[in-house]
């Protein structure tokens, strides 16, 4: 089932210990893909934790030599606790990627979810949805490059959805910790670290959709995507397409790519993390499933409609960065062409 491993790549659960059965539950699933134990920080739990009497910042830094993929488990109960403040703090500071799971219940539009460290506009996950974890699993599958039998993934959503069943079912309505009534209790991100996670924008009136074509503007004008983030749009408007293949697809997909850098004489920086490109941009939620497989896998997604509606006609300034970009890379040997 295993094929390559970064073996320092570590996923770090941020969550509420009130959380823990939940949290607990995507630890299962973590290992049921394939993420070996010791690579999962779950500090909730015997193996997985933070040692006591630890500062957290501290073992972080020492534990984690490269940036982890971190693991946002939100719930009112997170925005009601300094403690659950204090660990995204110290996550926000290190972290390489994110993704947010949503708890049953938890209101996206909650204030606290929107003034923290944690970007809002990105993608979010409620961890009772089956096509929604099924992503969420693709997305750590795909940024390990790791490979799981389609039956063995299958039968871990499975048993993970049955899981959350049953812990949905035997929680008590009653539990859930209004944070309206907390505020008082709430401290902000900025008294645990030194950076503010500022907001050009705040949440108005427009459809999520227009929410994210204003972040896309903005990540491409302010560079905030990664190189082969840049190549991949750029790649989508000379091609003219709005969808990408996932799984099986995606070696198509890369043949593609490859004709396109041959013939803009472009080095195989895209071709060779298309992966990983795909995969932060469906973070980014600039993606949604546009094809699925039998199993009910993503195979292939398509840009989000105000995106794709405006791909072909972007402004001067940002088709200008994206050129920009296509300029970097022009003039280098594509390895694929090397004999040796």
């Amino acid at each position: 089932m295993l094929i390559k491993w970064r073996l320092n790549m570590k996923f770090f659960i941020s969550h509420s210990s009130k959380d823990f059965k939940y949290g607990d539950a995507i630890v299962q699933l973590l290992k049921d893909i394939g993420v070996p134990q010791q690579n999962i920080i779950f500090t909730s739990k015997s193996g997985h934790g933070i040692p006591k009497g630890e500062d957290i910042f501290k073992w972080l830094k020492n534990e984690i030599k490269e940036n982890p993929f971190v693991i946002y488990l939100l719930s009112e109960r997170y925005y009601s606790s300094i403690a659950c403040l204090n660990e995204m703090g110290a996550a926000w500071v290190i972290e390489n990627e994110h993704i947010s799971l949503f708890t049953p219940g938890f209101d996206p539009s909650n204030p606290k979810f929107w003034e923290g460290a944690v970007e809002p506009r990105e993608l979010g996950v409620f961890i009772d949805d089956r096509q929604n974890i099924i992503e969420f699993a693709d997305i750590i599958v795909s940024t390990l490059s790791n490979k799981v039998n389609p039956v063995i993934f299958d039968e871990a959503i499975t048993k993970y959805m049955e899981t959350i069943d049953n812990i949905k079912q035997g929680i008590d309505d009653s539990e859930i910790i209004n944070y309206e009534k907390k505020d008082d209790e709430l401290t902000t991100i900025n008294d645990f670290i030194s950076h503010s996670n500022e907001k050009d924008e705040t949440l108005d009136s427009n459809t999520n959709n227009d929410i994210q074509f204003k972040k896309f503007k903005e990540v491409i004008r302010n560079r905030k995507l990664t190189d082969e983030e840049f190549l991949l749009i750029k790649y989508m408007i000379d091609m003219g397409q709005e969808t990408l293949g996932y799984r099986w697809k995606a070696e198509g997909e890369i043949q593609n790519i490859k004709q396109w850098e041959e013939v803009n004489d472009l080095d195989d920086q895209l071709s060779r993390k298309y992966s990983r490109a795909l995969n932060k941009l469906k973070i980014r939620n600039f993606l949604e499933v546009y094809d699925t497989t039998s199993y009910g896998n993503p195979r292939e997604y398509i840009l989000v409609k105000e995106i794709s509606n405006h791909l072909l006609d972007l402004p001067v300034d940002m088709v200008s960065v994206l050129d920009e970009m296509m300029e970097k890379y022009k003039g280098f040997v594509n390895s694929d062409t090397l004999p040796f």
